[in-house]
């Protein structure tokens, strides 16, 4: 299996600590348990309601539940052009 794109999370140790499953807190947030699994082993960054509400409902800063390079804003998009072709 290869490894995440941003490692394993800080989150994961404390939803284990807490005695959180992915599934409780995906219902308690509205949102899948694959989003919240995807978080906290890396494999994607945090959608914008687990940043807004991870904090409040874990008593946790953000910063202690995602590395740097996990909360990163997410680069923009190049302009993607569509080729003309001469008919």
């Amino acid at each position: 299996m290869s490894e995440s794109r941003y490692g394993v999370q800080p989150l994961a140790q404390v939803l284990q600590d807490q005695r959180w499953s992915y599934t409780l807190l995906a219902d308690k947030l509205g949102v899948s348990h694959r989003q919240v699994g995807n978080a906290a082993k890396g494999w994607s960054r945090p959608i914008p309601v687990l940043r807004e509400q991870l904090p409040t409902i874990l008593g946790v800063p953000l910063e202690e539940l995602f590395t740097p390079g996990a909360l990163e804003p997410f680069a923009a998009q190049p302009e993607h052009r569509r080729k003309r072709v001469n008919a």
